[in-house]
């Protein structure tokens, strides 16, 4: 945790990190240590403490195992909760939390965001509203990757091992893992963004969260309406550069601290 002190903002919006790395590795734990906050791990940190945010890493990878879903969605709820919980003492406002990640990390804060209160055990009552989801090349529907075409056999297997279980043998773990298949009408706004590089499978997991999205918003009632929206980004640049990036264009002094 981070912060920079800045007597102008009395309490800050913080953004809370969730590491990459397959659901296996690239977390705080190296050699059974506790490794220092690297950039892959907070991505443009510096570029969001000086604009008054604080920030955060979650380590949701256990030094003893249970990586297996939900193990993580749960660690990264609980991580939201404490920060929460603790906001008083962080000079962090907790109406103004932004969950960010890479890959595996992206989907992790994509559940957490979506669901987090069902997998919360520091408490289900008053979890924090989610303002913002900021994901680099995340996984949205595990089913349509698991029984799509194309050369995903690595990312598959990565999927399945976080899983636990075979698809063909029971997909529904892998429909409760699903951001796009996990929606509500009180979902935040979410920035995702896909490498040019990495086009497939997320391009594809972009379009099935998209279309879920509108079948959501069809379906509610006169005068109803999702509360966030789906902003997609595309390119060529590094995670930094992305990071970095949002770090100028999320404006954080709105009550809903809207994107």
């Amino acid at each position: 945790y981070s912060k920079m002190t800045n007597p102008a903002v009395e309490k800050h919006p913080v953004v809370i990190f969730f590491h990459g790395g397959n659901w296996e590795n690239g977390g705080l734990f190296k050699e059974g240590q506790y490794t220092e906050l690297g950039p892959n791990l907070l991505y443009a940190k510096d570029e969001f403490l000086k604009k008054g945010y604080a920030v955060a890493s979650c380590q949701y990878l256990r030094k003893t195992g249970g990586n297996k879903f939900p193990g993580p969605i749960k660690d990264a709820a609980d991580a939201v909760r404490y920060i929460k919980d603790n906001a008083q003492s962080m000079n962090i406002d907790p109406s103004r939390i932004i969950l960010a990640g890479k890959g595996a990390g992206a989907h992790t804060a994509l559940m957490a965001a979506f669901r987090g209160v069902e997998y919360s055990s520091l408490g289900k009552s008053d979890f924090p509203v989610i303002s913002a989801v900021i994901a680099y090349s995340a996984l949205t529907d595990l089913p349509d990757l698991m029984s799509g075409s194309g050369n995903q056999a690595a990312l598959r297997a990565f999927v399945e091992d976080y899983i636990g279980t075979a698809f063909a043998q029971d997909p529904t773990p892998y429909e409760q893992a699903s951001p796009a298949l996990r929606l509500h009408k009180d979902i935040p706004d979410c920035l995702l963004y896909i490498s040019t590089q990495e086009a497939e499978p997320y391009g594809s997991q972009w379009t099935r969260l998209d279309d879920k999205y509108t079948e959501l918003s069809k379906s509610l009632g006169a005068g109803e309406k999702i509360r966030g929206d789906l902003i997609k980004r595309t390119g060529d640049g590094t995670p930094e550069d992305f990071f970095k990036k949002c770090s100028e264009i999320f404006i954080m002094d709105q009550p809903d601290g809207g994107a």
